[in-house]
């Protein structure tokens, strides 16, 4: 492969990774290399994972269907860490898909569903979306692959909450124009987001989680946005003003 004209490719790979060692790539790896990239022996690859970094490595073999590669250059670079969670109520496949994917490209640590009384779809393919998020932190640069929850009911994740850890939500009941001073000075510190389903929250959880001092509504504008629209604007927004 002629790497100028390449795509630089990027996998995560769990296990330990050091200088010189021999690394055997799993099956979905070595297809995706191999049938997806058409890659081939002597072709130059990133390997990565959140403990060890970022290496250059080399395809030196292939065997029983696996790629065997070498790490042969260390980058040492240092990624932004922070805890951002974003709480969210999920949705049809395609769009709770698109959700975790543009998620992790904006740099969401902890991905957290809840169920609410308008939530439609109750059961969710954690390994579907775990590979989703992991081809996400691979193509845009990311050391570290974002943990997804098991789906809990809304009041429940709210009920055992650290209260000195603020939630800016999502209130589509607050027309009002967007103040990015009022914005800013929630947002700074502030490290979870919840957007609510398709539909909004129902009224009693409205009023549940105003109940709560920890719970902060923010307003996105006059517009009603779909939930998947208002978690881009939100993460955009949160990364906006803390950088």
């Amino acid at each position: 492969m002629d790497q100028t004209y390449k795509k630089k490719i990027r996998l995560h790979h769990k296990d330990n990774l050091e200088l010189n060692s021999l690394i055997s790539l799993n099956f979905k790896d070595t297809h995706y290399l191999k049938d997806v990239m058409r890659c081939k022996i002597d072709d130059v690859i990133n390997i990565f994972n959140e403990t060890d970094g970022e290496f250059e490595c080399k395809i030196i073999n292939y065997e029983k269907k696996l790629f065997i590669v070498k790490p042969l250059k260390a980058f040492k670079r240092i990624e932004d860490k922070f805890d951002l969670n974003l709480i969210f109520a999920p949705v049809k496949k395609d769009k709770t898909e698109y959700i975790i994917q543009k998620g992790t490209e904006l740099g969401v640590s902890k991905f957290c569903p809840v169920l609410t009384e308008r939530t439609i779809v109750k059961r969710l393919n954690i390994d579907r979306l775990n590979l989703i998020s992991k081809e996400a932190t691979e193509q845009s640069e990311r050391l570290t692959i974002p943990k997804i929850s098991t789906p809990v009911t809304l009041k429940s994740l709210i009920n055992n909450w650290n209260n000195k850890a603020n939630i800016l939500y999502a209130d589509e009941t607050l027309k009002t124009k967007v103040d990015l001073n009022e914005i800013k000075s929630k947002f700074n510190y502030t490290r979870s987001i919840l957007v609510g389903p398709e539909g909004g929250f129902s009224k009693s959880e409205i009023n549940f989680l105003k109940s709560k001092n920890f719970v902060i509504p923010i307003s996105f504008g006059s517009r009603v946005l779909r939930c998947d629209t208002a978690i881009v604007v939100a993460l955009s927004y949160w990364h906006f003003l803390n950088y």
